[in-house]
Order: C-alpha cells, then sequence, then structure tokens
C-alpha cells in the first residue's frame, strides 16, 4: 500500500576564461560516450549504456555544482559547504567542477571569485556565466563540464550550495560509493530535507566557525509543503549518465521501461531517442553521451539504491527573499511556483510556530544535540508523508512483515511514495 500525503500547503494551496584545463581529469577531451568506462566486472550486473571492457583507469569522484556571485548574503554559507564535501566526504577540490554565476554581470567579480575559491579551497575548475539564469541553460553548462572532464567510469556528485548530502551507511563518498557500485547500481538519489532555524527566521546568517546544523536544527518540509516543488535529487550518478534540470531526473530507462526496451530493442530504443532529441534540440542533444543518440549503442537503464540519502537543505537564511525577488525578474517561469512565498516573506521574515509545527516534525526527528546522520526512511516517513510511528507499526503488523525486514519494507514503501506520487517531466525517457 502507499501512504498518501496527508498534509495540506500550510499557506492554502498549493565565455570561460577562468577555466583551469588539467589533460589528467580532462579524459581526453572527448565525449563521453560508452566506449570508455569502468573495466569489465566491476559491476555486478552492469546497467544497460554502461561501461564497458575496453574502459582503463581508476574510478574517480567529481562533485558538480554552482555559486551565485550576486548573493552576497549567503556567501557565509560557502565555507560550511566545503567544510561538508572536503572534510566530512573527503572529496578532492581539484575535481570539484563549479558554475559561478552572476546576473548583474559582473566580470571582475567573478573572476575574484574564482581565485579566492583557488586560493582559498584548492578549486581549479570554475566557469563563470553572466547570462539570466535558467535551470535549463545551467543543465547544459554542466552537460558540457561532464563532457570535457568526466569518463564513464567515473562518478559525479551533483549537489546544489545549499544542500549538505549525508549517506545511510555513512562514511566518506568514495567508501559508499564503492559499496554502490559493487552492488550493480549507478545512480543514488536523496530527499531534500529542509533546516530551519529553532525560531522559524529565515533572515538568520550561519556563522563561520559554529556548527551550521545546530544554528538550522529544525527538520522540515517547506521545498515540499510550501513550493510544491520535487525534493528527490540525484545526488550520485555515473559518468555515463546526465540528469535533467535540478538534478531531480536521470535519463534513462526505469526498471519496466528496460523491460520494453529488452523485448523491442530498436522500436523502443528509437523512440526515446527521438523523444530526448525533440526536448533538448540536435545540438544540445548531441552533448549527451553517445549512448544516448548513437545507433547501435544500448540506452542507458536506471539502477538506483533502494534507500534515499539525505540532502540537508539549507536555504532558509539570510538572503532568501532577496534571491526570490530577482528571480522573479530573471527567471520568469518560476515567478508563480514562489509566489505564495514571496508573498509571505514581504510580510515577515519568520515562520510562527503554527507554520513550524505544520511544516516541520519538531518532536520524532534527532534533535541538535544527536550527532548529524542521514534521516532513516522510517524517519523521512514521518516527515514528508506526516506518518506517525504507531499508524507505521499498524501498517507492518497487518502485513506480517518480521522484524528484520521492517527497514527494507519502510524504504521500499517511502520509495514508491516519492519516485511514483510526485509529478515530474515524462515528455523524456527519465528515472
Amino acid at each position: 500500500p502507499l501512504l498518501a500525503c496527508r498534509r495540506r500547503s500550510a499557506f492554502g494551496g498549493r565565455c570561460c576564461a577562468d577555466v583551469d584545463v588539467d589533460a589528467s581529469l580532462a579524459g581526453g577531451g572527448g565525449s563521453a560516450g560508452a566506449s570508455a568506462g569502468a573495466p569489465e566486472g566491476s559491476l555486478r550486473q552492469r546497467p544497460e549504456g554502461g561501461p564497458t571492457a575496453a574502459s582503463s583507469g581508476p574510478r574517480r569522484i567529481f562533485l558538480m555544482s554552482s555559486l551565485s556571485h550576486d548573493d552576497i548574503d549567503q556567501w557565509t554559507l560557502i565555507h560550511h559547504w566545503f567544510e561538508h564535501y572536503q572534510g566530512r566526504l573527503h572529496l578532492q577540490p581539484e575535481r570539484f567542477l563549479l558554475i559561478l554565476h552572476s546576473d548583474s554581470r559582473n566580470s571582475t567579480g567573478l573572476s575574484r571569485m574564482a581565485r579566492w575559491l583557488r586560493r582559498e579551497y584548492g578549486v581549479l575548475h570554475t566557469v563563470p556565466t553572466m547570462e539570466p539564469y535558467t535551470a535549463y541553460n545551467h543543465m547544459l553548462i554542466k552537460h558540457e563540464l561532464l563532457r570535457r572532464f568526466v569518463t564513464p567510469s567515473d562518478w559525479v556528485m551533483q549537489v546544489d550550495a545549499d544542500e549538505f548530502v549525508f549517506f545511510p551507511s555513512g562514511g566518506t563518498a568514495a567508501e559508499v560509493l564503492d559499496q554502490v557500485e559493487q552492488a550493480g547500481h549507478n545512480v543514488h538519489y536523496a530527499l531534500m530535507v529542509d533546516r530551519v532555524a529553532a525560531d522559524g527566521d529565515v533572515d538568520l546568517a550561519p556563522t563561520r566557525g559554529s556548527s551550521i546544523f545546530k544554528s538550522f536544527p529544525l527538520n522540515c518540509a517547506l521545498t515540499l509543503l510550501i513550493q510544491q516543488s520535487d525534493v528527490r535529487k540525484a545526488c550520485a550518478y555515473r559518468g555515463y549518465l546526465r540528469a535533467t534540470t535540478g538534478n531531480h531526473n536521470v535519463l534513462g530507462l526505469n526498471a519496466s521501461a528496460a523491460v520494453l526496451s529488452r523485448k523491442h530493442p530498436v522500436r523502443t530504443t528509437r523512440r526515446y531517442r527521438r523523444a530526448i532529441g525533440e526536448a533538448f534540440g540536435d545540438h544540445d542533444y548531441n552533448l549527451l553521451p553517445e549512448s544516448y543518440h548513437k545507433e547501435g549503442q544500448p540506452f542507458p537503464s536506471i539502477l538506483h539504491v533502494g534507500e534515499f540519502a539525505t540532502a540537508y537543505h539549507f536555504k532558509w537564511i539570510r538572503g532568501l527573499a532577496q534571491k526570490l525577488r530577482r528571480r522573479a525578474t530573471t527567471e520568469v517561469s518560476t515567478s508563480g511556483q514562489y509566489a505564495e512565498l514571496r508573498n509571505y516573506l514581504d510580510k515577515t521574515n519568520r515562520f510562527g510556530s503554527d507554520a513550524l509545527k505544520r511544516l516541520c516534525n519538531l518532536h520524532d526527528l534527532p534533535g541538535p544535540e544527536v550527532p548529524i546522520r542521514a534521516l532513516t526512511s522510517l524517519e523521512l516517513m514521518m516527515l514528508f508523508q506526516n506518518a506517525k510511528p504507531e499508524h507505521l507499526e499498524n501498517i507492518l503488523e497487518q502485513g506480517n512483515v518480521p522484524q528484520h525486514q521492517r527497514e527494507a519494507y519502510i524504504s521500499r514503501l517511502l520509495e514508491r511514495t516519492m519516485n511514483e506520487n510526485i509529478a515530474r517531466e515524462s515528455n523524456v525517457p527519465t528515472h
């Protein structure tokens, strides 16, 4: 059975001058197609469209994101972000691929920001862009970065500058993704959990030297319930795959589509490729790895990890209101999505106690005194479906689920709810 979401919305409704090319990273400079990838046997079940035996070289992990130069109030978040990915997950800054963006077309500021990131954190690869922000344009820049630097055998962690990913099993990114790869998976999804100040203040800025998790201790579902946005994010995927805008989806076949493709491989693969080609246009379509568009290559299949990682989301900090007002002009297509939130923030920069009770789980989830970790499937169900522990216990008892299988059962329940009950792009084959 699926648990329907029982919450309602709380407010009633629904040019690259600074790029440094390192030959050791560039992967030959060619398309990241399916002809080069992981050594044979690196996956117990090699996904269709994935690496082949012709591959060579060790697997690497790249981190891809974008930073806004103009959101000065949110620069204080950058240090915490590096502290997490470089310090906690042990990712190497020379493999960070960062887009630096300025709506105000501040080329001098972008160059200064790139030099600061290199000096302060060791980041070698930055791409400045001064075009008005759109999710689609940023997706294309990311696809070009992947084509330039990443080979099919690599892993890509793609996260926003306000997202801090924790994997369910803990450990470093290399440890986790090695286990994921050995299990035959090629995508790891996360769910965004909004972190909010204890008193609901959205005009609070992170401070260097203090724990950002203690400064923003509440676990909330604002993105899902106020914005009514998709909270599922593809936080890690293999280098032969590509994510769509916002990295909510990965281009490829889900389980049922993969079965259909095996029954009618030529007809179905041509249909999928035609759909992607029409959605992207010829130029952008050809930036994708060859497995997406080259005849004779198997179309990529998505074999995702069953459990969700947790992407703690630090959007609700000082500077948010200003950013949303600017986006209403520079990204008109999203103005309706954020209208209710902008109206609310124009009146006050704080979520009241009643709103926090509706939007957050204040009692069942780990508090600030508990070492930060990924939320369990049970905890994510309690947050996003407003499910009570006794409610879930009743479901488990009615289903006669043995004790040792309960966590896996709840994980599948959460996966079906979050994967199937949220509307996503449907004009192209994605998971």
